[in-house]
């Protein structure tokens, strides 16, 4: 595999030498790039779990000034506005989302491939949405500092509000944070292998118009050593916070598709 890689990220002539291997070959070696590119996301999923310093700002300044008609009563999630009630979300990042509801149950539409997360509350319990990930976390009568709470402490930036509420949240992250890190790596590695394999499909076929006498499936297992600089791009990018090495690793892989094209008509 370190040849296969060498070639695709340095030697694009080479790579017509992998013309007639194994399908499995080539799938394996397209695995590996697959697990290359989630592999900033997966340093970080995996990093520590528990909410650190910067994790509660976040938290306390998505909340703070928010007029949240809602607070816990003999462990009941209550509306307390005047209008009539749908639920109310709070943004708390581009991905992380509160939803507060008196319902007893909601299921909040998202597509497979959205990478946004919703923490819901409802009348008797809160539950975990995200993707085709539906749970419930725990009922309000599981913990006794739940029995009544007003959310104008989230509003104020109450420091005993949020004494109470993060080792609620610390406990529940321990408590799912295997399940959840399984799921969200098998989110990640799905995304990111239909991302590659629609990318390879489209240079593919572009390089099959100017390569006509060759069988598009040779093409296309060709195609999948020439993503390697655009996988490497986007790992170095990540990595290192240098956005333009990904634009970079998908010049190299447009040129060197080129080249390969150019070998095979030379053949």
């Amino acid at each position: 595999m370190f040849k296969r890689f060498r070639s695709g990220l340095f030697f694009p002539s080479e790579i017509i030498n992998y013309r007639f291997e194994k399908k499995i070959t080539t799938f394996l070696y397209f695995l590996i790039l697959v697990l290359l590119s989630v592999l900033p996301s997966l340093i970080i999923l995996l990093g520590e779990s528990n909410l650190d310093y910067a994790d509660k700002k976040v938290i306390r300044e998505g909340f703070r000034t928010q007029e949240i008609p809602y607070k816990i009563e003999n462990h009941q999630l209550l509306y307390t506005g005047e209008n009539e009630e749908d639920y109310f979300i709070v943004n708390l990042t581009d991905s992380l989302n509160i939803v507060f509801t008196s319902s007893e149950e909601v299921n909040i539409t998202v597509s497979p491939f959205s990478i946004d997360s919703y923490i819901i509350l409802t009348k008797n319990k809160v539950l975990y949405q995200r993707s085709l990930t539906h749970m419930d976390l725990f009922e309000y009568n599981n913990y006794t500092t739940l029995k009544n709470m007003d959310f104008i402490g989230a509003t104020n930036d109450d420091y005993e509000f949020w004494k109470t509420v993060f080792p609620i949240v610390n406990n529940q992250i321990d408590k799912f944070s295997l399940t959840t890190d399984l799921m969200n790596i098998g989110a990640l590695v799905l995304v990111s292998l239909v991302s590659l394999l629609i990318l390879v499909l489209l240079i593919s076929f572009f390089q099959k118009l100017l390569i006509p006498f060759i069988r598009f499936s040779e093409v296309f297992q060709l195609m999948i050593y020439v993503l390697t600089p655009y996988v490497i791009g986007q790992l170095l990018g990540a990595l290192f916070g240098i956005s333009i090495m990904s634009f970079v690793g998908m010049i190299m892989t447009i040129i060197y598709a080129s080249k390969l094209s150019r070998k095979l008509i030379q053949r």
